[in-house]
Order: C-alpha cells, then sequence, then structure tokens
C-alpha cells in the first residue's frame, strides 16, 4: 500500500494500530496512582477499597485469559472483538467518572479486568507476531513502549485535569480519548493476520503465505510440557519484583532525599521501561534470545544493587537500571515462548502467560507493600530488595532450564 507517495508494507500500519490500542494500558493502568488520592478524598474511602477494585480487576483478568481469549478470537471476527471491549472500555470510564460509591469501581474493575484482555497482551503478541516474520522483537518492542509514553505523558495531564476540573473530570477525558482513538484503530483498522487480506507477513515474498500456525504441536500437546510452564513462572516471579517499582519514591522520602528525589527516580524508572522494550527487541531480533538476555538481567542485577546506596544518584541510576525488569516479561519472555513452543500452539498458550503477569503484578505490589510496612522503612526496603534480587536471578534460571528441556526434547 501506499503511504506519502511510497509503498509501505501494510504490517507497519498495523503496528502503528497496535500503538495505538496501547492507550488502554498506558491510560488505565500506568495512571492509576494520578486518581489514588483525589478519588478516596472525593468518596471517603481508603486507598484499600481502590485496591480492592485494581485486585477485582486482576482476577477477572486472569479468568478472562485463561478461559475466553484464545477461544473468542478464534471463533468471532476480531475487529468486532476488539472494537466492542473499547466501547466497554468508554463505559467503564463513564462508570468511574458517575461513582458515588466503591461499588461503581468494583463493577468497573471486573469490567476492565475482562474487556482488556481483547485489547492489550493478547491481541499484540498475536496480531504482530502475524504480520512480522522480520524485525518482530522491534514491532513488539515499540508497541509495548507506547503503553509507558501514554503512561508518562497521561499522567501529568491529567494532573492538570483533576487539578482544575476534578477527578470525574480525568476519567471522562480518558473515555473521550478512547472513543476518539482506540475504538476506530480496533474496530476498523487492524486485522488479525495478512491472510485475512490476501498478503504475506512482513519479510515473506509472495501475496500469501501458508499459515505458519500449522508449525509445531498444538496447545494440548505443549501444556502438557515443562517448557511453558517455566516460562509462566518466569512471568510471575519477573512481574512480581517489579512492583517494588511503585514504592521507589517512598524509598527516597524514607532516606531523607525529597520527594523530587523520590518523583525523578521513579520516572527514570518509567523511561528504563519504555526504552527496554525497543532494545530487548531489537538485540531479540539480532542476536537472539541470549543476545537480548545478556542485557537486561546484568541490567536488573545492576539496579538493585545501585538502589541500596544512600544517595540520590545512584538511586536514579539504579531505578533507570531497575525499569529494564519490564521489558523481561512484556517482550523477551513471550519471544521466547514462541520459539520454543512453536507457533502453532502460541495463541492459546499467551493467554496463560498474560495470567501470571497479572498474578506476579497484583501479587507482587501486595507483597512488597506489607513487607515495608510490617518491618519498617530500613528492614523493610532491604528485605524487599533482597526478594527482587532473589527473584530475577530465579526468573533466568527458569528461562534457562526451559531452554535446556526443549533442547532435550527434541
Amino acid at each position: 500500500m501506499k503511504l506519502f507517495g511510497k509503498n509501505i508494507h501494510r504490517a507497519w500500519v498495523i503496528l502503528a494500530g497496535m500503538c495505538v490500542l496501547q492507550l488502554s494500558t498506558g491510560l488505565v493502568i500506568n495512571c492509576r496512582g494520578v486518581f489514588m488520592t483525589p478519588v478516596s478524598r472525593g468518596l471517603s474511602i481508603g486507598f484499600a477499597t481502590l485496591s480492592g477494585a485494581y485486585l477485582l480487576g486482576s482476577c477477572s483478568s486472569v479468568l478472562t485469559a485463561i478461559f475466553f481469549v484464545a477461544p473468542a478470537f478464534r471463533r468471532f471476527d476480531a475487529r468486532k472483538l476488539m472494537g466492542a471491549a473499547a466501547l466497554l472500555q468508554v463505559g467503564e470510564m463513564i462508570l468511574y467518572a458517575t461513582a458515588r460509591s466503591p461499588f461503581q469501581f468494583y463493577i468497573a474493575g471486573v469490567l476492565d479486568g475482562f474487556s482488556g484482555q481483547f485489547l492489550r497482551t493478547y491481541p499484540l503478541q498475536v496480531i504482530l507476531r502475524n504480520w512480522f516474520r522480520k524485525k518482530r522483537g522491534f514491532a513488539v518492542g515499540i508497541a509495548i513502549a507506547f503503553a509507558g509514553i501514554y503512561g508518562t505523558v497521561g499522567n501529568i495531564v491529567l494532573n492538570e485535569i483533576i487539578t482544575a476540573f476534578g477527578w470525574r473530570a480525568g476519567y471522562l477525558a480518558i473515555g473521550a480519548v478512547f472513543l476518539v482513538g482506540m475504538f476506530p484503530a480496533a474496530a476498523f483498522l487492524l486485522r488479525l493476520s495478512p491472510e485475512d487480506v490476501g498478503l504475506a507477513p512482513y519479510g515473506e515474498d509472495g501475496t500469501a503465505s501458508a499459515p505458519e500456525g500449522l508449525s509445531g504441536p498444538d496447545a494440548g500437546q505443549a501444556i502438557r510440557s515443562v517448557v511453558p510452564w517455566l516460562l509462566f513462572l518466569a512471568c510471575f516471579l519477573d512481574t512480581f519484583l517489579y512492583g517494588f517499582s511503585g514504592y521507589i519514591s517512598s524509598l527516597a522520602i524514607s532516606r531523607d532525599l525529597g520527594s523530587r528525589i523520590g518523583a525523578l527516580a521513579t520516572s527514570l524508572c518509567m523511561v528504563g521501561n519504555t526504552l527496554s522494550k525497543v532494545i530487548i527487541g531489537s538485540l531479540y531480533d539480532r542476536f537472539g534470545r541470549r543476545g537480548a538476555a545478556l542485557f537486561c538481567f546484568p541490567c536488573v542485577v545492576a539496579g538493585n544493587l545501585l538502589m541500596r546506596l544512600e544517595a540520590g544518584v545512584f538511586l536514579c541510576s539504579g531505578a533507570f537500571l531497575f525499569g529494564i525488569s519490564s521489558g523481561i516479561s512484556a517482550v523477551l519472555l513471550p519471544l521466547i515462548l514462541s520459539e520454543l513452543v512453536g507457533v502453532r500452539a502460541y495463541p492459546a498458550l499467551i493467554s496463560y502467560m498474560s495470567a501470571s503477569m497479572n498474578i506476579g503484578v497484583s501479587a507482587g505490589g501486595l507483597a512488597m507493600g506489607r513487607i515495608i510496612d510490617r518491618l519498617g522503612a530500613g528492614a523493610g526496603y532491604t528485605l524487599a530488595m533482597d526478594l527482587c534480587l532473589a527473584f530475577i536471578l530465579l526468573t533466568l534460571l527458569s528461562v534457562r532450564l526451559s531452554v535446556l528441556f526443549q533442547k532435550r526434547r527434541s
């Protein structure tokens, strides 16, 4: 197809659409923090009550990922599924904006867990895998990085809207962005595979390609192997330890470094989070899983060690490196899963990996908070960082074992 007078492969247009679809992650998940204080004050409820709504959303997301997403995409038109999910998310924002009690937040949280699975991990990984044979890692990394970009910009803009017009206006603004941006991309622009429009994936010759999904074992055979379960475990461990990122700002304050250093360190963690998606994907394309792993795992370990030092410069630089851990579960592990289990089983198994992500995120944030609350600032943060260090090493071990078991099978 032609764009600005130049011939480009339609896969890049699909990638642009997937970048737009990351509004769901960027504005709903990455911007939750900006609503916590104003909503709790406005409804006279505690943070724990709001966290309960997000926990229900995570439970809903896990169940949807395991039981509904993959079968739904096999049975129904992907555009209809994603378009309906986008409209449902608009409705959720209206429900948040008109809430008069925590009960409405609980309902909206459950709906977000359900609808988000049709817009986030599964369609991103499966659609981009279908459309890209070359530069697949780069494409996945770029798309996921946009969630971080939306989160960074969204927090700033939404804070201004909430300050000027109130938190209800903030939710309505997100709903408007979803309706104008995300819904058209989901319902009209995206296609599940190039075969649907008579094209070959990017990186393959010909006008149409044989379905790549015929290669490898089916999902039923693959799930009986220990290989995918080791990768699910790795994904859980990595997302669990990333839960510490929510406490970096309070770590700075506990050291008397001030809220500005805390905010800067948190922002740098998000920058590391965002950049890691593109870097890991590009390294995977060029050097394979080993090259990508040699970059990200040492960086996360170094970040953990740097954050233990008292000076603000070490906390900020360590937070930046620690943010790279998000790229492991978001980009590297799904790519390794596809490589080891084969593309035939991948669409079903990526749902299980998505579920492990949601469980890890919820459990990690809760566990880190409990440790810090119970042991106090000094010992609590130290133990939390010790746990993060152990978990990143266990993540690496799980990945390595999955590769070794796959070699033994083949």
